[in-house]
């Protein structure tokens, strides 16, 4: 179980300032297994910041497969808590689920168990031709509890609310329970902690945020969906494709070999392993 959530990042960029069209995009997913509250408004502080900071050139640079590593190394890092947590990067994912037949190309990536909802996250780089560090990538964001009309989006101090708060109260006022004598043992000191470490340092970050990013509308929303749906798709087409491949190699080997020994001798055995190895069967969906 665990406190869990989910970051979805596209990254798109003009080839030219001058183009009307984005002609390079990325996206990816990351699930944690315990993010939520302030953690994840410190890692969207921290991702807008790298936006900002590493983004800002050609796509050659700025969306290479290093820095786009190098961003996810971001997104697993609480700068805030100095923590590191381990992620599931969720497209690559899908493509191991894919290939040991758990799934299909319609799976959707948004579709995650969590209960504490998703940022997206939207970044655009307009001004390529811009010198180093001169352009300012557009960021847009969004929380929302879960992917469908029925969950709206969320501003950082409505999802803080929401989830710090509980829907109950606004965000930085302590949970009433700390202070119930029975829990005396630890609430006292965790809401001396709650009002003199999250507080400030969630506040600052939420300003940030508020500076440095737009709110994502409706609009804006469904438009990212429907564009990482997409992209998955069509990564997982590819994989389909190479497994498909795979398994006609691994067909026309077993066939070579199956004519030189015609039985399941050891050398036969042996030369199926290593077919095994290079071109593991695919499991069917179930």
């Amino acid at each position: 179980m665990g406190e869990r959530s989910d970051i979805f990042v596209r990254i798109r960029a003009k080839e030219k300032t001058t183009d009307k069209r984005y002609k390079h995009e990325v996206f990816f997913g990351l699930y944690y297994q315990w993010c939520y509250g302030e953690r994840m408004i410190s890692r969207l502080r921290a991702a807008i910041d790298f936006a900002h900071s590493d983004l800002n050139w050609r796509p050659c640079i700025s969306m290479s497969k290093e820095r786009i590593e190098k961003f996810k190394q971001v997104l697993r890092t609480n700068f805030d808590m100095r923590d590191i947590i381990d992620t599931i990067d969720l497209v690559p994912d899908a493509i191991d689920n894919l290939k040991q037949g758990y799934d299909t190309v319609d799976a959707d990536i948004f579709n995650q168990a969590e209960n504490h909802g998703f940022i997206y996250l939207d970044i655009t780089i307009d001004d390529p031709d811009e010198k180093f560090g001169e352009s300012t990538p557009k960021v847009k964001y969004a929380f929302v509890q879960n992917e469908g009309k029925e969950y709206p989006i969320m501003d950082v101090v409505q999802f803080a609310d929401w989830d710090i708060g509980d829907g109950e109260r606004k965000w930085y006022e302590p949970d009433p329970y700390w202070d119930k004598p029975e829990e005396a043992s630890w609430g006292k000191n965790h809401k001396k902690d709650f009002l003199e470490n999250v507080v400030p340092t969630c506040k600052n970050n939420i300003e940030a945020i508020q500076s440095d990013a737009t709110l994502m509308t409706e609009k804006e929303r469904k438009a990212f969906v429907k564009a990482g749906r997409a992209f998955v798709k069509k990564t997982l087409i590819i994989a389909e494709s190479e497994i498909k491949d795979a398994e006609d190699k691994r067909k026309e080997l077993l066939s070579e070999i199956f004519e030189k020994f015609h039985s399941y001798e050891k050398g036969y055995k042996d030369l199926l392993e290593l077919v095994n190895q290079v071109y593991p069967e695919h499991k069917k969906p179930m």
